[in-house]
């Protein structure tokens, strides 16, 4: 309960809570918001949510969210990303021209990695996400011609 969600999860709930404590004017009341926060983050700290609805909420929404990544941490976590290699040098070249990448770096790029080294990358790899690989190389090809 700890760490970015939960923290995403109190400002979510912040923003929905001071439009709760606007006037027919549009004029927020921070006077009532301010004790009504204090309520909240008295029931957060002490653990006693009885007097806070919207602690109780919050925390119940954290635990759960926690929960989930408890199981998901169980599970392996995210699985790794596998895009089939494709089927040809110019389905490489497509995809540069398409993403606003170097359309010869991409050619040199499938001429090493899908015909020289049958899909695996300089280190014998398998390469697992062709796209972000062509990506990746024709970053670095465009930085070593720039510096």
């Amino acid at each position: 309960m700890n760490g970015p969600r939960w923290i995403k999860q109190w400002i979510g709930e912040l923003a929905v809570l001071n439009e709760k404590f606007r006037d027919e004017n549009g004029s927020v009341n921070f006077e009532a918001l301010g004790r009504e926060e204090y309520a909240f983050r008295v029931a957060l700290i002490t653990g006693n949510t009885r007097k806070s609805e919207r602690a109780t909420a919050a925390l119940e929404l954290a635990k759960n969210a926690y929960k989930a990544s408890v199981e998901n941490g169980k599970k392996g976590g995210r699985p790794p990303v596998f895009i089939p290699l494709p089927k040809g040098k110019q389905e490489v070249i497509e995809f540069a021209a398409d993403n606003g990448l170097d359309v010869d770096d991409a050619s040199t790029w499938a001429e090493q990695n899908l015909k020289e080294r049958h899909g695996k990358d300089k280190d014998g790899n398998l390469i697992k996400n062709w796209k972000g690989a062509l990506m990746n190389y024709c970053k670095a090809m465009k930085k070593k011609r720039s510096a």
